[in-house]
């Protein structure tokens, strides 16, 4: 008797935090009779940071060294039935005589000692994953009935994926407001590398030259655009938790060029179903922010004149401008 609550237990805990993934994946298999079971995107790219359990470590390593998930002839199989009854197997994928001859049967499960699956259905809003739950190679297929009970498991999977992108929708927006303090222009990014959030001051930087379009950073140059695309792939196939990539130019006509600095941090991309797997911090070298005045006052026991006028010399404007706008003297400005 499989135990639903247990696993919609460890399912929950999952949810609000990250590092519970593989103990909940391993109760799922451990319930279904299985080897281990791993979650991987149907919908977007497939990207190496998916969740799987300790039991299927090794599996997912090979998977992915050698390059299976380019020829895995289950991922994406079946997607009507899937969708419809909320869970496949082996044979809604593949005719049974092709599990005995097909590479990917032979040459990567085999060698893992895994042959059998089962696809549960797990969905949050547009988002789709599979649920791969997997036996061995002594084991026997998933039963009609088993099937049955895991169509139940799609549901409390999909309810655990919502609450996970709730979890991570709230942490990308302290970040983007984190470098909105900062004056700093940043963007979220998917999986895809497709801008799902911008905060004020990427809005306002992001209008003229090098902008969005069609929810990618776009400018006149293409080999720039397809710098910034293969930046951005490394990215995301690099196996550290937090890294920070070189800078892309984004080159504007009239001004210096935006520098795009990619980076991946693992409180944005802690969960796999989060929302922003990465982000793009932009500067804009042309750009001179004024301290505010109260923080020079404070730091440097200024006056309030005194203050305006360092704020602006902070900016680089020469001090015939800076009398000129705050309508002094420059003997008094000296």
């Amino acid at each position: 008797m499989w135990n639903l609550d247990l696993v919609a237990e460890k399912l929950t805990a999952a949810a609000f935090d990250s590092e519970r993934w593989s103990e909940a994946l391993d109760c799922i298999a451990n319930q279904a009779d299985a080897r281990g079971a791993i979650v991987m995107p149907v919908t977007g790219k497939l990207l190496p940071d998916v969740a799987f359990g300790d039991q299927l470590a090794k599996a997912a390593e090979v998977y992915f060294r050698d390059e299976w998930h380019l020829r895995d002839i289950r991922y994406r199989a079946s997607i009507p039935k899937w969708i419809r009854d909320g869970v496949i197997d082996d044979f809604d994928c593949v005719a049974p005589d092709d599990v005995s001859r097909n590479p990917y049967y032979q040459e990567f499960l085999s060698p893992v000692g895994l042959k059998w699956f089962a696809g549960v259905k797990m969905a949050a809003g547009d988002e789709l994953w599979c649920l791969s739950i997997n036996r061995g190679i002594d084991q026997y297929p998933f039963s009609p009935d088993e099937k049955r009970k895991l169509a139940q498991l799609s549901g409390i999977a999909s309810t655990a994926a919502a609450f996970a992108r709730a979890v991570g929708f709230s942490a990308a927006k302290g970040a983007l407001e984190a470098f909105d303090v900062s004056h700093t222009a940043a963007v979220l990014i998917d999986r895809n590398a497709e801008v799902v959030r911008a905060n004020r001051t990427a809005e306002n930087l992001l209008k003229g030259d090098v902008r969005i379009v069609g929810r990618r950073i776009f400018c006149s140059d293409p080999p720039s655009v397809a710098a910034l695309d293969r930046t951005l792939h490394k990215l995301f196939w690099n196996p550290a938790g937090a890294s920070l990539m070189p800078p892309v130019a984004l080159p504007r006509p009239s001004q210096p060029p935006i520098l795009a600095y990619p980076l991946k941090l693992p409180s944005l991309a802690a969960s796999f179903v989060a929302e922003a797997q990465g982000a793009i911090v932009l500067i804009d070298p042309a750009l001179r922010h004024s301290p505010p005045t109260v923080a020079l006052q404070r730091g440097f026991r200024l006056t309030p004149a005194e203050a305006r006028l360092a704020s602006l010399m902070a900016t680089g404007d020469s001090l015939d401008s800076i009398c000129d706008a705050l309508e002094i003297s420059k003997e008094t400005g000296r």
